[in-house]
């Protein structure tokens, strides 16, 4: 079996993933219909929407860079909006506006940063990536303050948090690296960097997955072991 079919069909299972949390979000919205269920929900669409749109450049043997640049402040924004509306304390959530503004810096000014371009402008996919992982922290942070009892297992916030945490902090060190190593070595590294997205985004979408589902799935059998 060739890494070319290999790679293709772990392209294909990546799509579907990204698809079923898609659904999931909007069966979760109007399950509870909160504002972060909202954001998160259109996020993943605005995903979706992107994805097509480069494989319908792909095919037609067209750059996609252009559509996931467009994507970046799109998919950034979405989801750091989402832990803003999901965090309690007004000290955190005006960290959150920080971090949006950095982002926005950086991705108005990428253009004159110096920065390996991959499939998206470097300096602010790490800015953002940067961003989530810290906001992901402070929402880990806010669940420890939960009393005991509270299991973490039925926490929508804990799975989407560790989603974000999986995904995002190794992908802006492989970035980094990748801006470092650009040159020297770029097919070797590429092939790795691409290899590792993908098991990455399989992880990522999986804990969002669980992260819509485990109120429904893990709360019914921890009633049932009762």
């Amino acid at each position: 079996m060739s890494e070319t079919f290999v790679s293709f069909y772990f392209s294909q299972i990546i799509v579907w993933i990204e698809w079923i949390a898609f659904i999931l979000s909007i069966f979760s919205y109007f399950s509870y219909r909160t504002k972060p269920g909202l954001v998160i929900s259109l996020t993943l669409g605005s995903i979706i929407v992107a994805e097509f749109a480069a494989i319908s450049q792909a095919i037609t043997s067209q750059k996609n860079d252009t559509v996931y640049s467009i994507l970046l402040p799109f998919w950034f924004i979405g989801y750091l909006t989402f832990f803003y509306l999901s965090l309690n304390s007004k000290r955190s959530k005006k960290i959150v506006i920080v971090l949006i503004g950095l982002f926005i810096a950086s991705f108005i000014y990428s253009p004159i940063l110096v920065s390996a371009k991959m499939w998206v402008p470097t300096i602010p996919f790490i800015t953002g990536s940067l961003g989530l992982v810290f906001a992901s922290i402070l929402a880990l942070i806010q669940i420890s303050k939960i009393p005991n009892q509270h299991h973490l297992a039925i926490d929508p916030l804990f799975w989407k948090s560790c989603a974000m945490m999986v995904y995002f902090f190794p992908t802006s060190i492989l970035m980094g690296a990748f801006s470092f190593f650009f040159g020297w070595a770029p097919t070797e590294f590429g092939n790795a960097f691409w290899d590792s997205q993908k098991i990455l985004n399989v992880l990522h979408y999986s804990l969002l997955s669980i992260g819509f589902l485990c109120r429904y799935i893990l709360s019914k059998n921890s009633k049932n072991d009762q």
